[in-house]
C-alpha cells in the first residue's frame, strides 16, 4: 500500500502566518489608535475654543442671573441682603465676564462682572479710567470648565509650563463697545486686570499634547486676538505657533 499524504500547513508555515497576521493587526490597531488620539485632541482644542467664544456671546447677550439676595454695595457683592430694586431693574449692571486659569491647567473658571456705579456717574478720560470709576467686581458664583480628554493649557514652546492667565471681557457701560484685557497672572480681580494691563500682541493658549504624541499629534491651541471685540477674535492657533 502507498503512504498516505496529509494536506495542510507545516509548523513553520503556521508560525509565519500567525506572525504576519499579528504584524498586520498591530499596524492596523496602531493606525486606529493614532486616528482616535488625533480626534480626541482635536475635540479638546475645538471645545475649549467654543467655550471662550461662548464667553463673548454671554457678554453680548447679557442674562441677569444674579440672585435677589446678592446686592452691589461699596464696590462689592454683598450676600444675604435683599435688593430693593424693582422687577426688571438692578442696583448694579452686568458689564462682562472674567476668565481665570487654574494651577493644574486642566480647568478654567469664569464668572460675571458687575459695574457697581451707575453709568451716568462714570467719568474718565479713557476706557481704563472709566472702568476704574465703575468699581468693577466679580460675582462669587463661578462656572468651571474642565478641559476634555485629560488635556491642560500650557505656554507656547519652548516653555511647557501651565498657562496662567486672567482675562476680562467687558462691555463699556458708557459706549457699549466690548474690550478684552488679558494678564499672564492667575486669580486677578477685574480692577487689577484693567490696572495692570499693558497693550501687547495676541494671547496664545496652547493645549498640551503629551498624552497624544504617540499618535503623531502636533501641539496646537487657541489664540485670543489683540483687541478682540467678539467671538471672532477667538481663533485656532496652528502648530508652528505652539
Amino acid at each position: 500500500m502507498g503512504a498516505k499524504t496529509h494536506k495542510g500547513f507545516t509548523i513553520i508555515e503556521s508560525v509565519l502566518f500567525l506572525g504576519v497576521t499579528g504584524l498586520i493587526m498591530a499596524v492596523l490597531l496602531a493606525g486606529v489608535g493614532g486616528t482616535l488620539n488625533r480626534e480626541r485632541y482635536k475635540d479638546a482644542v475645538s471645545s475649549f475654543q467654543d467655550y471662550v467664544q461662548g464667553q463673548y456671546n454671554l457678554v453680548s447677550n447679557v442674562n441677569n442671573s444674579r440672585p435677589n439676595n446678592e446686592v452691589c454695595q461699596g464696590g462689592q457683592i454683598v450676600t444675604g441682603v435683599t435688593s430693593d430694586s424693582g422687577r426688571g431693574t438692578s442696583d448694579c449692571t452686568i458689564v462682562g465676564r472674567v476668565i481665570h486659569s487654574t494651577a493644574s491647567g486642566d480647568k478654567v473658571t469664569s464668572t460675571q462682572v458687575y459695574a457697581t456705579v451707575d453709568a451716568s456717574a462714570l467719568i474718565g478720560s479713557n476706557d481704563a479710567a472709566i472702568l476704574n470709576s465703575a468699581q468693577l467686581t466679580a460675582s462669587p458664583n463661578e462656572d468651571t470648565y474642565a478641559m476634555a480628554w485629560g488635556t491642560k493649557l500650557v505656554k507656547p514652546r519652548p516653555d511647557d509650563s501651565v498657562r496662567a492667565f486672567s482675562i476680562l471681557i467687558v462691555r463699556m457701560p458708557t459706549s457699549g463697545l466690548i474690550h478684552t484685557y488679558a494678564l499672564e497672572q492667575a486669580d486677578q480681580v477685574p480692577a487689577a486686570i484693567v490696572g495692570n494691563y499693558v497693550a501687547s500682541g495676541s494671547f496664545a493658549m496652547c493645549v498640551d499634547n503629551s498624552m497624544f504624541i504617540a499618535g503623531g499629534v502636533g501641539r496646537v491651541g487657541v489664540l485670543l486676538a489683540k483687541d478682540a471685540t467678539n467671538s471672532g477674535g477667538v481663533q485656532f492657533l496652528s502648530e508652528d505657533k505652539c
